[in-house]
């Protein structure tokens, strides 16, 4: 009997699935490696370049470290070899040979500079016995404050030395406490406070007491040293007033007050001290009132 043929409508169905299943679909796109241990010369050939590039680069990168390296070496060593002074140190130097004669004024504006927590170092640095610096940190007296404790510190180094101070006292203050060089040198420095008039004006006693009442127990030093008079001058006036501060004040410009000529104008030169004392209300009332009768007794009390 003749074989039934299968219709060719399901022979064509039968293909047509086992294109469609998934284990037998096949990605045109892909492609399988090749089993020759050899490689296509021409992926090899594709790859180098891309590899010599890559190295290429890195090597340019390696070396622009090692010159870099070399370059700071040879700085370092050029600036062993050359010593050439900073513009610091010129202008250190053109200031030094400027530097007037040390005075306790100066002393004063120094201690007026530095900070409590350098007073101990800086004695030290001065060569002052640190059993000495503790003494003057233990003063417990009022009228003592610490602008004074450090400048009692200034006072004894200064009066125990000899010769020209400025420049040594200059170069511990700008290199060691690291202070402004062209703001120490201002403070070396001090402008004319005496007025001179054709007919001087001059104070009455209580008024000098009123304004000695009016400034502030921290005014004392610098108040006195700006009117001529020496620290132990100072100390001696203490002494003679039983430390009482407005008998101190008060008798620091009598003092004062006796030494002047009766070209000096009185109103005035007091009044720029107390500005320099950074007192400026206090003289500006001396200025605002100085047209007042000084020899009335009635506008004493309007005159502060």
């Amino acid at each position: 009997m003749p074989k039934k043929r299968v219709p060719h409508k399901n022979k064509k169905g039968e293909q047509l699935s086992a294109k469609d299943s998934p284990r037998n679909t096949k990605d045109e796109n892909s492609k399988e490696p090749s089993t020759d241990p050899q490689g296509t010369p021409g992926d090899e050939e594709k790859a180098r370049p891309m590899m010599d590039g890559a190295t290429a680069i890195a090597a340019m990168r390696l070396e622009e470290e090692d010159v870099q390296r070399d370059s700071m070496a040879l700085l370092q060593n050029s600036s062993r070899l050359v010593d050439q002074p900073s513009c610091d140190v010129e202008v250190q130097e053109n200031l030094l040979e400027n530097l007037p004669e040390l005075t306790e004024l100066t002393l004063w504006k120094v201690s007026e500079v530095i900070s409590p927590h350098r007073f101990m170092p800086l004695g030290l640095k001065l060569g002052l016995p640190q059993i000495k610096l503790k003494i003057l940190l233990d003063e417990r007296s009022p009228m003592c404050q610490q602008e004074e404790k450090t400048f009692m510190m200034l006072y004894q180094w200064y009066n125990d030395q000899g010769g020209d101070l400025s420049k040594f006292f200059f170069k511990v203050l700008t290199t060691d406490e690291g202070l402004d060089q062209e703001q120490v040198f201002k403070l070396f420095f001090e402008q004319q406070h005496t007025c001179n008039s054709f007919f001087g004006r001059s104070f009455q006693d209580l008024q000098l007491w009123d304004i000695a009442e009016e400034l502030h127990v921290a005014k004392l030093i610098p108040l006195s040293l700006r009117l001529g008079l020496t620290y132990a001058r100072i100390c001696s006036i203490r002494e003679d007033s039983n430390s009482h501060s407005v008998d101190v004040r008060y008798n620091v410009m009598v003092k004062w007050q006796k030494e002047q000529t009766a070209q000096i104008d009185q109103v005035e030169t007091l009044a720029r001290i107390l500005e320099a004392c950074r007192e400026r209300r206090i003289a500006y009332k001396i200025r605002k009132f100085s047209k007042c009768n000084v020899k009335n007794t009635d506008v004493i009390h309007v005159f502060i």
